[in-house]
């Protein structure tokens, strides 16, 4: 992309396909032939208007990887992706099964298309092109897994790209909770999410990076009838972070809810877009965002709704709030809906300003510092987006 793009057959032609199926080197070849048609990233795509492309070719080599401490994720089992492969730590529940990508079939696998502004993710389709890791996480169905945790541990660093993808598969009626951890370096992630019919995932992502660091991330979610997503969000650092949640909803009754907290400092650059798909009726979308930059940082805050003619009795709500901590700090916040029937109930808000003056001073007159106060203020601020 800025450069990756222009490219990719010099990353190819470095990659060795032969530990990968037949079925998928196609795919990747079919995807490069559509690569021909794509720009790399610019400020006139609606997608990178408020991100700065140009960090996508930034040097990360010098930056010391951080330990990952699997105890501290609280996980009872962790699935950790490397560039070496695949490898489950901890009880692995007998209803959980991880198949690497290298031993994937063609039936478990879903090719992700964007359904808004195509021609802009070439990032997705690049994925398509040169994924070399990742797994398939399978829950068979009727599995109660409510409280017990599985972590998906992204472990990569360095100054070459990664192109990882990972496709999760939920059977019906079955509940889990998810902790994604994104560790840093330089990372391409797709993941698909299909969730049968009557499922319940409480997912919540990490990508906690330092200055150099690049990740680009999309995440695509289908939904049955009567599944419900939870997404939550936690997104501070890194030179660039370039997050798209595509959420589409295949039936009836079915609920998706993102929760997002984006942090910046220093010159870090947060782009955070989540589009929701209701092709169908009865079905509820809740979209809560809590940004703060401060230094001279930047992010971009997106949630949009396409309502399909007849899919009546829609909800949508979408909060987005953001906070500037400095006068050089910049948010662009931006709710969306695209509504093409009559009977849908939607919501949508955004504000941008600084913390509340008086409430620093009620605060600092109770005695609590300066710092402490807005501590506190900034805690009870993005607390309103913790869903999960």
């Amino acid at each position: 992309m800025a450069g990756l793009i222009n490219d990719w057959q010099a990353i190819i032609d470095g990659q060795k396909n032969n530990a990968l199926p037949d079925w998928l080197v196609a795919q990747k070849k079919e995807a490069l032939t559509q690569l021909n048609g794509f720009e790399s990233p610019n400020r006139k795509m609606e997608t990178w208007r408020y991100a700065d492309a140009g960090r996508l070719l930034g040097d990360t080599s010098t930056v010391e990887p951080k330990d990952l401490d699997l105890a501290e994720l609280e996980a009872d089992c962790c699935v950790v992706v490397t560039s070496e492969g695949v490898e489950v730590v901890g009880e692995q529940p007998t209803w959980l099964k991880v198949t690497p990508l290298k031993d994937a079939t063609e039936g478990q696998w879903q090719v992700v298309k964007a359904h808004s502004l195509a021609k802009e993710q070439g990032a997705l389709l690049l994925n398509q092109a040169l994924v070399t890791a990742g797994c398939v996480v399978e829950v068979a169905a009727n599995s109660e897994g409510k409280h017990v945790v599985i972590a998906m541990v992204h472990d990569f660093s360095g100054d070459e790209w990664q192109f990882v993808s990972n496709h999760y598969i939920v059977g019906a009626n079955s509940h889990v909770q998810f902790k994604e951890v994104v560790s840093g370096g330089r990372l391409n992630l797709v993941n698909a999410w299909l969730l049968g019919r009557d499922a319940g995932v409480h997912r919540t992502a990490y990508s906690e990076l330092q200055d150099p660091d690049v990740c680009l991330v999309f995440n695509h979610f289908d939904l049955a009838q009567n599944a419900e997503m939870h997404a939550m969000n936690h997104r501070s650092g890194g030179a660039l972070q370039h997050h798209n949640q595509q959420v589409v909803f295949d039936a009836e009754h079915a609920k998706y809810r993102s929760g997002s907290i984006n942090k910046t400092n220093n010159n870090s650059n947060i782009t955070d877009i989540v589009n929701v798909f209701h092709n169908n009726k009865n079905n509820e979308c809740e979209v809560i965002h809590r940004s703060i930059a401060d230094d001279v940082s930047q992010i971009f805050t997106n949630a949009k709704a396409f309502v399909a003619h007849g899919a009546d009795h829609s909800v949508i709500a979408q909060d987005l709030k953001n906070i500037l901590l400095s006068e050089d700090a910049k948010i662009f916040s931006k709710p969306e809906l695209e509504v093409n029937t009559d009977e849908v109930i939607a919501a949508h808000g955004s504000t941008i300003g600084a913390l509340d003056e008086q409430a620093l001073f009620y605060l600092q007159s109770r005695g609590v510092s300066l710092a402490q106060a807005r501590d506190i203020m900034i805690e009870s601020f993005i607390a309103e987006a913790n869903i999960c």
